[in-house]
């Protein structure tokens, strides 16, 4: 099993896996076979001072072991749920009742 990176005290918790998510949204869309893009994940970790960011450095031994293992699952749910939001969004547009 692998083990999660260590994250300042500052960032913990959900900054902390906004980050990590953002980061695996950033290399996925800039795969050539990528299941997804997602134009802001990149912009959103440039944001980030990377005194702040487990990220920005290069990750140890230990995390890049924790990305790869984390990379694929989150490709496919990101898929997975942006294609049900999708179907759902026009489900619900396509039945909701007009109002004037």
């Amino acid at each position: 099993m692998t083990q999660e990176p260590t994250v300042p005290e500052s960032l913990a918790g959900i900054g902390a896996t906004a980050l990590g998510v953002a980061l695996l949204r950033a290399q996925e869309s800039s795969r050539p076979d990528r299941l997804f893009d997602d134009p802001y994940a990149r912009h959103f970790l440039q944001a980030v001072d990377p005194a702040f960011s487990p990220w920005a450095a290069g990750p140890s031994p230990a995390t890049a072991r924790f990305l790869q293992v984390m990379a694929e699952q989150v490709a496919v749910r990101t898929q997975f749920l942006d294609r049900a939001l999708l179907e759902v969004s026009n489900v619900s547009q396509l039945s909701r009742p007009v109002r004037r």
